[in-house]
């Protein structure tokens, strides 16, 4: 057990645990205000897709709480808001009409002009400079050549891994998440295990917090380590990138206690229950996963047809009106995990030069029989079809062999093009 602050608080954090699961394991519910009315906001993905668990961390501002991993004595404190997140006399400001311009406001009385202009440039932006900043040393780039570059750790990833190892390859794994396993990680944690330790044993290179920030036309990827700048020079390249769940539209859809499905399992997955009463809406086996994963300590009831009308709740969620069945009801929850529609993340895909197709209401890249969707670039997984582990691994298997014997390599030239940094 070890310890971190929070606001100058001490908070007891397990080993595996990660800021935001160490915090919501002691009661934090608000983890940050929204830019404008200063809306309460509190854990939605859990996988760091979204900005609602931003903090002043170890003395740096808008670092993600569900992607930072604890350590002894680390610093974590909330940031935009007064005097706390929980409660922020800037909240006041929901109350106001909804033409409310905090870049006008006082525009009408030019002696208070002063104080008005005080008040918004406090409430505004999204974390403060470190004072006094410190020089950072900044080392040369390290620069490495690579037979095979896997880019995320999830069922197609690994399994594209293995088969490709398999084969022959050398290869090279980066999971930008604090731990290996992607999705299985949270919901098949055994089969993770067995998973890494197979690709270990066959000489895989693994890494997590690795951000792939970007291809480039010359070939070459750069990856952000924690301590380390890495410009990557891969012959190929496999993408497995996964499908984030998109948000959904209703009323009071950013209480907190409305979270994905997938932040739900991230939390079960460390030995946090997300709430005492869940809903889990949508037609998702996950929801089954969360229930076995709880194991008695939350009533999880699943709305697999129901559509949310409404969450209700000031600070917090305390009930949602759904539509089931064509009739509308009422039902007490304090959290709602949302079984949103899965938007892949192409943007390293599209950065490679991949061209994308609309596949079930979702744009994905076109790939070829082997999943080439680029010269010497892969996609494999939820990445080209969004669905189950099993299909997710199959794919991975099929794509990491095909990648593992190509002649093809990552082309210099076009149509490789670059792009905004992406997420894996």
């Amino acid at each position: 057990m070890s310890w971190i602050t929070h606001n100058g608080r001490r908070v007891p954090a397990k080993p595996d645990d990660t800021v935001a699961s160490a915090l919501y394991r002691a009661g934090v519910r608000v983890f940050s205000r929204s830019v404008k009315l200063h809306r309460p906001r509190g854990l939605y993905c859990g996988v760091g897709k979204c900005g609602q668990c931003m903090m002043r961390i170890g003395g740096a501002p808008s670092v993600r709480a569900c992607m930072t991993p604890v350590r002894e004595g680390l610093s974590v404190e909330d940031q935009n808001c007064w005097p706390s997140a929980r409660w922020d006399v800037y909240g006041l400001l929901r109350f106001t009409p909804r033409s409310f311009d905090p870049q006008r406001a006082g525009i009408g009385l030019p002696q208070a002009r002063p104080l008005f202009h005080a008040i918004v440039r406090r409430m505004a932006g999204w974390g403060t400079v470190p004072d006094p900043i410190e020089p950072q040393q900044v080392g040369a780039v390290e620069r490495r050549d690579v037979d095979l570059l896997v880019v995320g750790s999830g069922p197609s990833g690994l399994s594209a891994a293995i088969s490709a190892a398999q084969a022959g390859a050398r290869v090279l794994v980066l999971e930008e998440n604090p731990r290996l396993g992607g999705r299985l990680a949270r919901e098949r944690g055994d089969l993770a295990a067995r998973l890494l330790a197979r690709a270990r044993s066959l000489g895989v290179e693994l890494h997590a917090r690795a951000t792939v920030a970007g291809i480039y036309p010359e070939g070459d990827v750069a990856a952000v380590f924690p301590d380390r700048l890495v410009r990557l020079r891969p012959r190929r390249i496999v993408l497995a990138t996964g499908a984030p769940e998109a948000g959904d539209r209703f009323p009071n859809n950013d209480l907190p206690g409305v979270m994905s499905l997938s932040c739900a399992l991230e939390l079960a997955s460390r030995d946090v229950a997300p709430g005492r009463r869940i809903v889990v809406v949508g037609d998702d086996e996950r929801g089954v996963t969360l229930k076995v994963l709880l194991d008695g300590r939350a009533k999880v009831t699943l709305l697999p047809e129901a559509r949310v009308l409404r969450a209700r709740g000031f600070s917090r969620l305390r009930s949602i009106v759904v539509s089931d069945g064509g009739r509308k009801r009422r039902v007490r929850a304090d959290v709602l995990c949302v079984a949103a529609t899965r938007r892949p993340a192409i943007e390293l895909a599209q950065q490679a030069g991949a061209s994308l197709v609309e596949r079930h209401g979702a744009l994905v890249p076109a790939t070829d029989a082997d999943g080439r969707c680029a010269p010497g670039v892969f996609a494999c997984g939820d990445l080209v079809a969004p669905g189950g582990i099993e299909a997710a691994m199959v794919s991975g298997e099929r794509v990491g062999a095909a990648a593992a014997r190509s002649g093809s390599q990552l082309s210099a030239d076009p149509p490789l093009r670059t792009g905004v940094a992406a997420h894996v």
